[in-house]
């Protein structure tokens, strides 16, 4: 029972560097509806931190490909497209006029545009700066301090928590900030699920170590 507390410790200390490891990627999410007549709108984007990508299809003759101001390509997703439903056992239903994808990637500021493509050829062409940050000095749209530090401050009510020590108050910390004198609850809130893996792995680790020393002047 002595060797309890180390271990638990030790668990908590390994889940807590899986969690940041998951959540530190700087990710950004575009939401399409894209119609069988190969109509699309783009209808939002966000960018926080996060994990991976979305998995997609083996096969697809459609990609979301991003280019630089040289015309390099600087990523390419693939989209699980298709335009009917499937019913159980995935048999395939009716057919449908439109279907919403979202498309997760990782975020690059040299991204210049955004091509919708099928198989190689542009159906649609987006700024995907222009909605991450305009440089207009005011924190708008789709940005955060994320995506565009120009124009967002690590303060700013921008829907993304900067839990940094920074001597900037965020407002979207539902948990709180160190860098708040008082805790409040905005009006506007997005953290990520880390602030609520965090609590729950402390609530955990505080139980498990009430239980050991509650057995251990048990044992004496």
């Amino acid at each position: 029972m002595k060797h309890a507390i180390p271990f638990l410790v030790l668990i908590a200390f390994c889940i807590l560097a899986s969690a940041q490891a998951a959540f530190g990627e700087v990710i950004t999410e575009f939401d399409f509806i894209i119609g069988k007549d190969r109509s699309v709108q783009l209808l939002q984007s966000r960018t926080f931190e996060g994990s991976g990508i979305l998995p997609g299809p083996a096969a697809s003759s459609f990609e979301l490909s991003f280019f630089d101001q040289q015309g390099n390509i600087i990523t390419a997703e693939k989209l699980p497209i298709a335009f009917f439903r499937l019913h159980n056992h995935g048999q395939r239903g009716e057919d449908v006029d439109a279907v919403p994808v979202t498309v997760r990637t990782p975020f690059q500021q040299q991204w210049e545009t955004g091509k919708l493509l099928e198989n190689g050829r542009s159906i649609f062409t987006f700024k995907p700066m222009a909605m991450l940050c305009n440089r207009n000095r005011l924190c708008d749209g789709y940005e955060n301090f994320l995506s565009c530090p120009f124009d967002c401050s690590s303060a700013s009510q921008d829907g993304w928590c900067n839990r940094a020590k920074d001597r900037g108050c965020d407002p979207d910390c539902i948990m709180g900030d160190e860098d708040c004198s008082v805790l409040a609850t905005p009006e506007r809130v997005s953290s990520p699920p880390f602030d609520y893996l965090l609590f729950f792995l402390s609530v955990t680790l505080i139980v498990g170590l009430s239980a050991v020393a509650m057995e251990i002047r048990k044992r004496r």
